[in-house]
């Protein structure tokens, strides 16, 4: 390796050690602006895969905590409170149970300085091919916040993980695949406070 390259990785461990460390030392988490947040999906986010996979058009509802007391693992900064789906792809559909009530658990940021999280409480059926396979989902799930680091502002919730499979036939992928991502109306600055 030539010693151009070595100075490179060696530049970019270091600021991969600063962004990890700068969440292990953080004392709580702010969002701004905090409250209600509404946030949509022209068919980026995709449920299930191979042939029992819908994108569909999605709308997600909730809010965000202005300021949280951060607690490893992970610390609740808001929750999705309302999800409603539109077209999809694949002759399918998508519900979600009600009273919807998905946490948003940040859990760090990761080297990129992306906010990490986990998505928790998912309840979703999907119906693919006209109704002729339905597939229904509930667990927790990974996801992400596109920040660039503490003090960034997120534009697109990433969802990036599976659900096991609640019920549904042998066509139901399990788990089944949920990645893709939504885009948030108003920008959310997420900043880390020591």
């Amino acid at each position: 390796m030539s010693k151009f390259r070595l100075l490179v990785a060696l530049v970019g461990a270091i600021c991969a050690m600063a962004v990890a460390a700068n969440a292990a030392s953080a004392s709580s988490i702010t969002v701004s602006p905090a409250g209600s947040f509404t946030a949509t999906s022209a068919q980026n986010l995709t449920l299930g895969s191979g042939s029992i996979a819908l994108a569909c058009n999605l709308t997600f509802g909730g809010s965000l905590n202005a300021s949280d007391t951060i607690t490893p693992p992970s610390t609740s900064i808001g929750s999705i409170t309302s999800a409603t789906g539109g077209s999809c792809t694949n002759t399918g559909s998508v519900s979600f149970a009600s009273p919807v009530n998905m946490g948003l658990l940040f859990t760090g940021l990761d080297a990129s300085g992306a906010a990490q999280l986990t998505i928790t409480n998912i309840d979703t059926t999907i119906r693919v091919l006209g109704g002729l396979v339905t597939c229904e989902y509930r667990g927790s799930t990974g996801g992400s916040l596109n920040t660039t680091g503490s003090g960034s502002t997120a534009t697109r919730m990433n969802f990036a993980g599976s659900l096991p499979l609640s019920s549904g036939g042998s066509l139901c992928p399990n788990p089944g695949p949920l990645n893709g991502f939504v885009t948030l109306t108003t920008g959310q600055r997420v900043t880390l406070v020591p």
